[in-house]
Protein backbone atom coordinates (compact mmCIF):
# COMPACT_ATOMS: atom_id res chain seq x y z
CA UNK A 1 0.00 0.00 0.00
CA UNK A 2 2.81 2.16 0.98
CA UNK A 3 4.46 1.92 -2.52
CA UNK A 4 1.27 2.60 -4.57
CA UNK A 5 0.06 5.58 -2.18
CA UNK A 6 3.25 7.55 -1.23
CA UNK A 7 3.50 10.95 -3.14
CA UNK A 8 6.95 11.59 -4.90
CA UNK A 9 8.86 13.00 -1.99
CA UNK A 10 6.43 12.03 0.54
CA UNK A 11 7.91 10.15 3.53
CA UNK A 12 6.05 6.94 5.50
CA UNK A 13 6.34 6.09 9.01
CA UNK A 14 6.56 2.53 10.58
CA UNK A 15 5.47 2.59 14.04
CA UNK A 16 6.45 -0.33 16.32
CA UNK A 17 9.36 -0.54 14.22
CA UNK A 18 11.25 -2.96 16.85
CA UNK A 19 8.61 -3.37 19.34
CA UNK A 20 9.04 -6.96 19.84
CA UNK A 21 4.82 -7.41 20.48
CA UNK A 22 4.94 -6.60 16.73
CA UNK A 23 7.86 -8.30 15.92
CA UNK A 24 6.43 -9.39 12.83
CA UNK A 25 6.84 -5.66 11.66
CA UNK A 26 10.21 -5.50 11.15
CA UNK A 27 10.69 -8.47 9.11
CA UNK A 28 7.97 -7.55 6.84
CA UNK A 29 9.55 -4.30 5.95
CA UNK A 30 12.50 -5.61 4.44
CA UNK A 31 10.99 -8.59 3.15
CA UNK A 32 8.85 -6.97 0.95
CA UNK A 33 11.38 -3.99 0.39
CA UNK A 34 14.43 -7.01 -0.71
CA UNK A 35 11.63 -9.11 -2.32
CA UNK A 36 9.20 -6.95 -4.32
CA UNK A 37 11.76 -4.50 -5.39
CA UNK A 38 9.43 -1.15 -4.54
CA UNK A 39 10.66 2.27 -5.55
CA UNK A 40 10.96 2.34 -1.06
CA UNK A 41 13.96 2.47 0.51
CA UNK A 42 14.61 3.12 4.73
CA UNK A 43 16.79 6.25 5.22
CA UNK A 44 16.12 6.51 9.19
CA UNK A 45 15.36 4.57 12.12
CA UNK A 46 14.99 4.71 15.71
CA UNK A 47 14.07 2.87 18.62
CA UNK A 48 10.62 2.89 17.77
CA UNK A 49 9.88 3.42 14.00
CA UNK A 50 10.95 3.31 10.74
CA UNK A 51 11.32 6.46 7.61
CA UNK A 52 10.63 5.26 4.11
CA UNK A 53 10.68 7.27 1.33
CA UNK A 54 11.34 7.04 -2.00
CA UNK A 55 14.50 6.20 -3.85
CA UNK A 56 15.10 9.29 -6.16
CA UNK A 57 14.95 10.83 -2.87
CA UNK A 58 17.22 8.90 -0.55
CA UNK A 59 19.92 11.13 -1.14
CA UNK A 60 17.92 14.33 0.37
CA UNK A 61 16.65 12.72 3.25
CA UNK A 62 19.80 11.34 4.33
CA UNK A 63 21.81 14.45 4.02
CA UNK A 64 19.19 15.96 6.42
CA UNK A 65 19.40 13.20 8.64
CA UNK A 66 22.98 13.68 8.78
CA UNK A 67 22.94 17.66 8.75
CA UNK A 68 19.90 18.39 10.33
CA UNK A 69 18.85 15.76 12.65
CA UNK A 70 20.52 16.34 15.64
CA UNK A 71 20.42 20.61 15.39
CA UNK A 72 16.80 19.80 14.78
CA UNK A 73 16.63 17.77 17.83
CA UNK A 74 18.52 20.15 19.99
CA UNK A 75 15.97 22.84 18.87
CA UNK A 76 13.32 20.67 20.47
CA UNK A 77 14.79 20.29 23.65
CA UNK A 78 16.69 16.89 22.88
CA UNK A 79 19.91 17.78 23.87
CA UNK A 80 21.71 14.08 23.82
CA UNK A 81 20.48 13.43 20.50
CA UNK A 82 22.98 11.20 18.28
CA UNK A 83 23.05 9.26 14.99
CA UNK A 84 25.06 6.41 14.39
CA UNK A 85 25.91 4.89 10.99
CA UNK A 86 28.66 2.01 11.20
CA UNK A 87 28.46 0.93 7.74
CA UNK A 88 27.68 2.50 4.22
CA UNK A 89 26.01 -0.63 2.16
CA UNK A 90 24.72 0.18 -1.73
CA UNK A 91 21.51 -1.21 -0.67
CA UNK A 92 20.83 -0.14 2.93
CA UNK A 93 22.01 3.04 4.35
CA UNK A 94 19.95 3.86 6.76
CA UNK A 95 20.65 6.03 9.61
CA UNK A 96 19.95 5.69 13.26
CA UNK A 97 18.44 8.10 15.55
CA UNK A 98 18.56 7.81 19.23
CA UNK A 99 19.81 9.17 22.38
CA UNK A 100 23.62 9.34 23.94
CA UNK A 101 23.84 6.28 26.41
CA UNK A 102 26.08 7.07 29.54
CA UNK A 103 29.63 8.33 28.86
CA UNK A 104 28.94 9.20 25.40
CA UNK A 105 29.66 12.09 23.72
CA UNK A 106 29.19 13.88 20.43
CA UNK A 107 26.60 13.89 17.90
CA UNK A 108 28.14 10.63 16.29
CA UNK A 109 28.79 7.13 17.44
CA UNK A 110 32.16 5.91 17.17
CA UNK A 111 33.27 9.13 14.82
CA UNK A 112 36.96 7.96 15.35
CA UNK A 113 36.48 4.77 13.68
CA UNK A 114 33.68 5.13 11.36
CA UNK A 115 33.55 8.89 10.38
CA UNK A 116 33.96 8.04 6.98
CA UNK A 117 30.06 7.30 6.85
CA UNK A 118 29.01 10.23 8.11
CA UNK A 119 30.65 12.38 5.28
CA UNK A 120 27.70 12.09 3.01
CA UNK A 121 24.51 10.30 2.02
Amino acid sequence: MCNELLSPGGIAVFDDYTNLNYSQVLPAIYKYIYTANPDLAVFMVTDIKAYVCRKKYLNYYLSFVLQGAVPSMVARGIEDAMISRTDWDREYRAIYLRTRSAGETGSHYGEEIYGRFYEGP
